[in-house]
């Protein structure tokens, strides 16, 4: 995350970077790449997970997404993976309310 978050490209701008500088430079800096990494990985498990861990799922997602919205600028990317997530937790309650207990492996 460290060389992403500087990137001139796709990274902070000057106003954001001078406020996470502090801890991009920092240990903490493990706490974020490797927390990134674990959140992408659980929303990938959320595909075979029973129905009743998506609350948890969605709240992950959600999350993740919108810092990556507010924090990397990136409103469409994150406005696109919010609806997934929602589209997809939609459709599992959907298949749960009409009486089909095994919706996990339907998506």
């Amino acid at each position: 995350m460290y060389y992403y978050f500087n990137s001139a490209m796709l990274g902070f701008n000057d106003t954001m970077l001078s406020l996470f500088k502090p801890l991009l430079i920092s240990p903490f800096v493990f706490v974020i790449t490797w927390g990134t990494t674990v959140a992408e990985l659980l929303l990938a498990a959320a595909l075979l997970a029973p129905i009743k861990h998506y609350k948890w799922y969605f709240w992950i997602g959600m999350l993740l997404h919108a810092l990556i919205a507010v924090l990397l600028g990136l409103w469409r990317f994150s406005a696109i993976m919010i609806a997934g997530i929602v589209r997809s937790v939609y459709r599992q309650l959907m298949h749960l309310k009409a009486g089909d207990h095994h919706a996990s492996s339907h998506l």
